[in-house]
């Protein structure tokens, strides 16, 4: 029996739409900077029922000074690798074909652009909402995303300080309180005037970052007005650069060759010095942005619905590479 209409067309759409899903997912994680930075940051991770992260915190106490004739080095297994971990969370869209749609657009073709308006518009969906969970206040993971806010702390502290900033947050079901290494530093600029300490402070945050990883931050995570507080207070003008955020080559503006990658979700009142290796996205491959088949919702008869899953979670693995600058300008 030769295939109905619904049935070639659905098959033509289908096949169409699958070759698109590398260009759905570039689409997504490349199509604004703050994005294409997270993007940049992703590893997989196939299968578990938690999201775990191994971690060096210990020091091995065997190292002995003044090693003499016969002297001893003790044999001692210090502990020094512990984990921490994230619940998966998932995210689903998708989109619907009406029958109606389908007999009044004539013609296959006609019907898939209406088709990729939809899946368009899905993407649109996806991105403003992946955006915003990234960089917002979750600190769980359970419902959605772990967010930057609640993964870096404003928390009043400086790695020149003799103990770290107190926390009393939970982070990758470690408690902060108890693993004080597990905490990220900043420094509270409430009352103080950016024109005559903005510059003063960032630089203590990228002294933050360099005392724990070695390097200068490898990105300034912040919204544009902040940004711009910084050329209005100091009377100078950022230079541009051009920086590869994996596979994503963007253009913005660096301070001290540090590149700053601005969102329009981010607030207005911080800076997120970001160190290399802090953050990972983890996510699973085999249901990362999968699409069902088409399918018949019940009881629509001949409508047709096709679906995508993301599955991940943003985490954080070293808080001490990472230092906030925040309440500017208040």
């Amino acid at each position: 029996m030769a295939p109905t209409y619904s049935q070639s067309l659905t098959t033509f759409v289908s096949g169409t739409l699958d070759e698109r899903r590398p260009e759905v997912i570039n689409n997504v994680w490349t199509s604004t900077d703050m994005l294409a930075w997270v993007s940049a940051h992703r590893k997989p991770q196939q299968g578990g029922k938690k999201v775990f992260i191994n971690l060096e915190y210990g020091k091995n106490t065997s190292i002995t000074k003044g090693l003499g004739r016969g002297g001893k080095i003790p044999l001692v297994q210090d502990e020094i690798i512990t984990q921490c971990w994230y619940d998966w969370t998932s995210y689903g869209g998708g989109v619907i074909r009406y029958r109606d749609d389908d007999l009044e657009n004539s013609g296959k073709y006609e019907i898939f652009n209406m088709t990729e308006a939809y899946i368009n518009n899905m993407m649109n969906t996806f991105k403003e909402t992946l955006e915003q969970d990234v960089i917002g206040t979750e600190a769980t993971g359970t419902s959605q995303f772990c967010g930057l806010q609640a993964l870096v702390e404003d928390l009043d502290g400086s790695a020149a300080d003799t103990t770290p900033p107190a926390s009393t947050k939970t982070i990758g079901n470690l408690a902060r309180a108890t693993f004080p290494w597990f905490t990220n530093w900043g420094r509270n600029m409430t009352g103080k005037d950016p024109s005559l300490w903005l510059t003063y402070y960032m630089r203590e945050q990228v002294n933050n970052v360099r005392t724990w990883t070695g390097k200068d931050p490898e990105a300034i995570l912040t919204h544009y007005v902040a940004r711009d507080l910084y050329e209005d207070e100091v009377q100078e003008t950022l230079r541009t650069m051009d920086v590869q955020l994996g596979d994503v080559g963007i253009r913005t503006v660096e301070w001290k060759g540090i590149p700053f990658i601005s969102s329009p979700y981010m607030t207005q009142t911080r800076m997120y010095f970001m160190g290399a290796n802090t953050v990972e996205l983890i996510y699973e491959p085999r249901m990362w942005f999968k699409a069902t088949d088409w399918k018949e919702p019940t009881q629509q008869p001949f409508d047709y619905a096709k679906q995508y899953v993301v599955k991940g979670q943003f985490t954080i693995k070293h808080p001490r590479g990472c230092s906030v600058l925040y309440n500017i300008n208040n």
